[in-house]
């Protein structure tokens, strides 16, 4: 009878011991979890949801609409270097995905040097880029290329989403993909800037434009327009959009079999309403409304 009392009383001692006072202990952790839930979050964003910009024919279209002069003012957040190698020939009714592709280091200071495939592509044709002989010159079909395209990743937003820290925040990202042909122009660029600005390309604005080229039909060329008036905010927010950018290049191409079936889901029947609506396609705006500028929105 003597101890039942003294077990109570170390039990009562012992529970406040062990319990969490809520508002204490619990708010940090929960706080780390939910920090840790949106960067998981981003990094499994899917690739498709991110649009890219068109540059198909030499021409600048964003949803399938033409850019006026055929030219960008744009701040690039993140760039790759891709090597992309395909089974079959182009066809521009036909998309497809890439059987064997690779995706830079962002940090590496030789990009190039230890590429490999990523671990979703479907035909894997090498361990190690440099040495896979579908990236070296005249593996091409025809003349003296590569059967590998060495490209560029870009993600870029409009030059007005810097205005502040907020708006570049809530920037819409693109994708824009350089060509083969293209890539001397990017990398001039790039080499210019840090030179001349001492800066990298996220740094500055630049002017995108497609000019025709006698080789390759078209080309794209980056020029600098002006330095980012940078304060601690807007700068805090670019390091931000550059984390999710760099995230969303590298994420892998959907598989075939699955860009199959998107493209037979976007071929719906055209009825009337369809008709309709594609007949009303491009009509002006009504008199007296001008359209509303949206910061960092293509």
């Amino acid at each position: 009878m003597a101890t039942k009392p003294a077990t109570k009383t170390a039990a009562s001692k012992a529970a406040p011991a062990t319990s969490k006072k809520p508002g204490t202990a619990l708010v940090p952790w929960e706080a780390e979890m939910a920090a840790r839930a949106q960067k998981a979050a981003k990094q499994e964003k899917p690739v498709g949801s991110y649009k890219s910009i068109s540059i198909r024919g030499g021409f600048l279209k964003v949803d399938d609409e033409l850019v006026d002069d055929n030219e960008l003012d744009l701040v690039v957040v993140a760039a790759l270097h891709e090597n992309q190698f395909y089974t079959e020939a182009f066809d521009p009714n036909s998309p497809a995905v890439p059987a064997c592709y690779a995706y830079s280091d962002p940090d590496a200071e030789d990009p190039e040097e230890d590429m490999k495939p990523h671990p979703e592509a479907e035909d894997q044709q090498h361990d190690n880029c440099a040495e896979c002989p579908n990236n070296q010159w005249g593996s091409a079909d025809t003349g003296r290329g590569k059967a590998c395209k060495n490209v560029r990743r870009l993600m870029v937003v409009t030059a007005d989403a810097i205005e502040s820290a907020d708006a570049l925040a809530e920037a819409e990202m693109r994708r824009l993909n350089v060509p083969v042909m293209s890539g001397k122009n990017w990398g001039k660029f790039v080499r210019a800037v840090a030179d001349d600005v001492g800066r990298d390309y996220s740094g500055v604005v630049c002017k995108l434009r497609i000019k025709p080229d006698p080789k390759a039909q078209f080309v794209l060329t980056f020029d600098f327009v002006e330095k980012i008036d940078f304060d601690g905010e807007l700068w805090g927010a670019l390091e931000k959009k550059r984390e999710e950018a760099f995230t969303a290049l590298q994420q892998p191409y959907p598989k075939a079999e699955e860009l199959a079936q998107r493209s037979e889901q976007r071929m719906v029947p055209r009825g009337k309403l369809a008709q309709k609506a594609v007949a009303g396609k491009g009509k002006p705006a009504p008199a007296g409304k001008a359209p509303v500028k949206r910061t960092g929105k293509f």
